[in-house]
């Protein structure tokens, strides 16, 4: 869809007239060409239509080789097409951590102590600036995803043990120590094993949540 057009291309020519042309998903896929000559095209104010699950998963299989997950997951990998709005916090530099936050609070509950909680994001609000150079919204992002997680955790527990037991049944192959293994241990292993494991994949924030689900757990 292209300002307001669904499944046509707005382009300009070579020559600078203002051109439309019916291309849709269902080309792209049948491998249909855009235009005879070859050449790039830059798209602006690109919009995907995701209602028809069955055409987007084909879609991805067609560029990822990977369908569309049945469950939704914070995994980063190739079939997710990112659009940053403006006013959207974004967590990246620190994504990674969102795993341990998800996984200590699914295995431990533990920002449901008041005290541990607000203690976890006072911390959180007098960290050093540089912690944050390249991603000054990511403080914010966290301080506001604890305490969504701290209030909406019933809904928040369903969702996430529902895509952990889907994951579970995949094969996950790694050359290192990620972030979804961490998970996995964070789930089946003990405190003190998972935490000792945490140091082939360990960050500030990472380490942050560990230091304060620990204090919880010995409170």
């Amino acid at each position: 869809m292209i300002q307001g057009c669904k499944d046509y291309i707005l382009y300009i020519s070579p020559k600078g007239n203002i051109k439309c042309k019916l291309y849709s998903i269902n080309d792209r896929i049948d491998d249909k060409a855009l235009f005879h000559k070859g050449g790039q095209i830059q798209l602006l104010q690109f919009i995907i239509d995701v209602s028809n699950n069955s055409l987007v998963d084909e879609y991805l299989r067609y560029y990822t080789g990977v369908g569309k997950k049945v469950l939704a997951s914070p995994e980063k990998d190739s079939e997710v097409i990112v659009m940053n709005p403006p006013n959207d916090l974004i967590i990246n530099q620190y994504m990674d951590a969102v795993y341990i936050l998800y996984a200590l609070q699914l295995r431990y509950n533990f920002l449901s102590d008041t005290d541990i909680r607000q203690a976890l994001i006072l911390k959180l609000m007098n960290m050093e600036a540089f912690r944050f150079e390249y991603c000054p919204q990511e403080r914010e992002a966290f301080i506001k995803l604890i305490r969504y997680l701290s209030v909406n955790w019933r809904y928040e527990y369903r969702i996430s043990k529902k895509i952990y037991d889907y994951l579970e049944k995949c094969e996950h192959l790694s050359i290192y120590y990620d972030s979804i293994l961490q998970f996995y241990g964070i789930m089946k292993d003990d405190f003190e094993e998972s935490y000792h494991n945490s140091t082939y994949n360990e960050n500030v924030i990472s380490d942050l949540f560990w230091e304060y689900c620990y204090k919880y757990l010995k409170h």
